[in-house]
């Protein structure tokens, strides 16, 4: 809290962003201690975010360090568990996790499911099972195909209103 009342989250991110990776560390360290809180100060990861701090630590996660990674990984946590919370508010979405996806961090956290330190994979399948999983099936009910598995074939289902056009297809041939 003595961080955000003296006025460093701003100049922080701005570090985040603009820094080099020693300095950009260290500025992520900071940021995470502000954010550990997160869940009994929401207030606290509320003002990080309009700081600007999700597209800097999406940008920090792809870094080589798993160590780096891991903090600005728990940070990214500490923001969704808090936008988790706040479902109710925001028409049950986690507004968060999407400002996460947005910056590119929803894809990079999933590309860590292949980083090669154990902890920084565990991290990161969880963030996506807690907080993404469900974006696949939402996007399957917004298209209106049934991307549900059929469960006597084991494929994939079909709406059944779909028409072929008259006339069959054309593929500019």
């Amino acid at each position: 809290q003595a961080v955000i009342d003296a006025g460093l989250i701003p100049p922080l991110v701005e570090i985040l962003r603009t820094a080099d990776m020693r300095t950009k560390k260290e500025a992520c360290w900071a940021i995470s201690n502000a954010s550990s809180g997160g869940e009994y100060r929401p207030d606290q990861i509320k003002y990080l975010v309009q700081c600007g701090c999700i597209k800097p630590l999406c940008d920090l996660i792809q870094q080589t360090d798993p160590r780096m990674t891991m903090v600005a990984l728990d940070c990214l946590e500490h923001i969704l568990m808090v936008g988790e919370r706040d479902k109710q508010q925001t028409d049950n979405m986690n507004v968060y996790a999407l400002d996460i996806e947005l910056a590119g961090g929803m894809y990079a956290i999933e590309q860590l499911q292949d980083h090669q330190d154990r902890d920084v994979y565990n991290k990161a399948f969880k963030i996506i099972e807690d907080y993404f999983s469900a974006d696949e099936q939402e996007l399957a009910e917004a298209d209106g195909m049934d991307h549900a598995e059929d469960e006597n074939q084991g494929q994939l289902a079909m709406p059944e209103n779909v028409q072929a056009p008259q006339g069959g297809f054309n593929f500019g041939q």
